[in-house]
């Protein structure tokens, strides 16, 4: 198979899982990108590239069935659930003691890697997206072992780039906004980020309700 259509294959899959997937971890890195730098933003998006990476190695070498087990998935609804809620309440509360670019400047780098890290790997959406494309793959494609390190490193390579894209755009159009105007795109990226965290939680209560009857 030809290098050029397996890479083609990876950029479609990858702009798949970067648009569609309209989680906490994409707002998040919207309301970084507008409120701080580009550079913060970038730092998010390594974390959420690195949390990807490890999504991909565990569907990829069948441990997909640990997502799977009932036990596993209430733990990791309910911890992402109430994760996403304390980032939600975070932002609205963020507006009301800093301003323009000012906000959080103290936080370390590294805070910003993790932070993207578990925003997206605590999603259980992700983690269905992701099984879908390899589940896709192995039923469509024939991928040899180099062709598969191509295509998924091509995934990875696209979803980075697209969230980087996304910070920058996002960074450029803070610029010219002001500051009432930031306050209440935080005030409803917090609110976004709430009713995310409700589709976590109601998804926990959902398998506990499963679990008892």
């Amino acid at each position: 198979m030809l290098l050029l259509e397996v890479i083609f294959s990876g950029v479609l899959a990858g702009l798949l899982l970067a648009f569609a997937a309209l989680g906490p971890s994409f707002f998040t890195l919207i309301k970084i990108g507008i409120h701080q730098n580009f550079q913060k933003g970038a730092l998010f998006a390594s974390g959420i590239l690195a949390s990807d990476f490890v999504i991909v190695l565990l569907v990829y070498f069948g441990l997909s069935h640990i997502y799977e087990n009932h036990l596993f998935k209430e733990v990791f609804s309910l911890v992402g659930g109430v994760l996403v809620f304390m980032f939600g309440l975070k932002s609205l509360k963020e507006h009301k003691k800093a301003a323009l670019h000012q906000l959080s400047d103290d936080i370390p780098d590294l805070q910003y890697v993790v932070e993207g890290f578990f925003l997206n790997i605590l999603n259980p959406f992700t983690f269905g997206l992701w099984i879908f494309v390899v589940a896709t793959v192995n039923q469509l494609r024939d991928y040899q072992p180099a062709e598969m390190f191509v295509f998924y490193a091509t995934i990875l390579a696209t979803v980075f780039t697209t969230d980087l894209l996304k910070t920058y755009f996002a960074n450029q159009t803070g610029k010219g906004l002001s500051n009432d105007f930031l306050n209440r795109i935080n005030n409803f990226i917090g609110v976004i980020l709430i009713l995310l965290s409700f589709r976590l939680l109601y998804f926990f209560f959902t398998l506990i309700t499963e679990t008892s009857s």
